[in-house]
């Protein structure tokens, strides 16, 4: 009956097969008469990599896993859960890493802010909160090698939002948005000396 309302429940397994094993069957003990029951996709692939269970704290705005092994074909499963409440996910990007150098000392990290901030005549503050993004600056070296390469790439991704992973060991040096300003000076035969600017996204 097709005006009636209808009950609607997904049901996610995972579970492992013995190492050469080609082919399963799958028995379905619970089904009913006139139940209707299809399957999205059966894979037998090997686990090529597992992160296990991650626990970030409340205050973290970004997360990087840097240790996803490259396949053509294969099924990446992220689950979250928050156990002091419902659990939001902004944004999850997914794509090749590629290093275009070694980032010399003394970075400067900051925030662009979207705030307003108004004076009337008599002094009095109205501050209007809102957005904002992050933002870095950096010095590079990039061996000359692979020089062509990383101008390459700034040249493919100029107008292209990525991940930019300037240390793994700070939050605040992981942006995604896009470089602002990127030059290349050939210091020396063998590196030579870059500056990047990234505006993150808000």
């Amino acid at each position: 009956d097709l005006t009636s309302s209808t009950d609607y429940a997904t049901l996610n397994h995972i579970f492992t097969v013995p190492a050469g094993c080609s082919s399963i069957k799958i028995s379905l003990l619970a089904k009913n008469a006139g139940d209707i029951v299809w399957f999205d996709s059966i894979s037998l692939s090997d686990v090529v990599y597992d992160s296990g269970t991650v626990t970030i704290a409340s205050t973290t705005t970004e997360y990087i896993n840097t240790g996803l092994t490259q396949k053509s074909d294969c099924l990446v499963r992220i689950s979250v859960y928050y156990s002091s409440g419902t659990a939001a996910v902004g944004e999850i990007i997914l794509g090749n890493k590629q290093s275009i150098g070694t980032m010399k000392y003394s970075p400067a990290i900051g925030i662009t802010d979207y705030s307003t901030k108004e004076v009337d005549a008599y002094g009095h503050y109205s501050i209007t909160e809102r957005t904002f993004s992050k933002k870095l600056s950096c010095n590079l070296l990039i061996a000359n090698t692979s020089l062509d390469t990383v101008y390459a790439l700034f040249t493919q991704y100029r107008s292209t939002a990525v991940v930019w992973v300037a240390s793994t060991s700070y939050n605040s040096m992981v942006l995604y948005g896009f470089y602002r300003d990127f030059s290349i000076t050939i210091s020396y035969p063998n590196y030579s000396e870059a500056s990047l600017e990234i505006e993150g996204l808000t």
